[in-house]
């Protein structure tokens, strides 16, 4: 099938910029197999390795969007059947290698504990975007390893015009960039971001009026509430660093909510 004909199915495009993923069998792409270190099962103590099948992220990106993917200053958000929305800069799919991840190559049932958001075996299908990183130094974060992918959308710094702090601010900046990142995977602010929450982010903080509460919030929601499936901000981060970066989502937030 010819990039035109694929991309003018209405199950597949949604416009030049979304577009949902088809069924592995569709792609006529040679499918690899890869061994990473599984950050959603990993520690700094004890690392896990797993082999997984999949298809090479670059010529998956290029079947969905051409090579308009490749602008500068562009990004890519992934959507995933929960509404958990992973945005990654194009660049980094430049720089280290990354696959569309369809099955384990030993066989074993596609799916992972994730035991910061007190999960077990969660299915990772259709699409588990995993990354190089045991040969590159590629991401280790589990929040650039989005499961369960079945949608695709370009952005751009344009889009998020409306909630953008401003530049001369570098906390602001800061907390904004932070925001995004750890936030905006699963809440919307300003009808940006993930669809996995409903409600504003902004007015979610509002009802946390007090700075210490929210913060408590953002680094140990389990402590907060207990079995709630909010992970902790990252912990692959030092403690002092985790701070700072909780007291700039703070500081963002509390700006954009006024």
């Amino acid at each position: 099938m010819t990039r035109a004909l694929w991309l003018a199915s209405p199950l597949l495009a949604l416009s030049a910029h979304a577009a949902e993923l088809p069924p592995a069998g569709q792609w006529g792409l040679p499918e690899e197999t890869v061994e990473v270190i599984e950050p959603h099962e990993s520690s700094p103590e004890r690392e896990v390795r797993i082999r997984y099948r999949g298809f090479a992220a670059a010529a998956v990106l290029d079947r969905l969007f051409g090579p308009g993917w490749k602008t500068p200053d562009t990004a890519l958000a992934f959507f995933g059947r929960d509404g958990y929305r992973s945005v990654i800069p194009a660049r980094r799919f430049q720089e280290n290698k990354a696959w569309f991840a369809v099955s384990r190559d030993d066989g074993a049932a596609f799916a992972v504990d994730n035991p910061r958001q007190n999960q077990q075996n969660v299915p990772l299908g259709p699409y588990y975007l995993i990354w190089n990183n045991l040969a590159q130094p590629g991401p280790k974060s589990e929040y650039d390893w989005a499961y369960q992918v079945v949608r695709a959308e370009l952005a751009t710094p344009a889009d998020y015009a409306s909630i953008r702090p401003p530049s001369n601010s570098r906390e602001l900046t800061e907390g904004f960039g932070y925001t995004e990142k750890y936030c905006l995977t699963c809440h919307k602010l300003g009808g940006i971001g993930g669809e996995k929450f409903a409600g504003d982010l902004g007015a979610l903080a509002r009802g946390l009026n007090n700075d210490a509460d929210l913060k408590s919030w953002i680094l140990a929601p389990s402590k907060v509430r207990n079995g709630t499936t909010m992970p902790p901000l990252d912990t692959l981060a030092a403690e002092n660093e985790r701070g700072v970066i909780a007291d700039r989502i703070i500081g963002y937030l509390r700006f954009i909510g006024r």
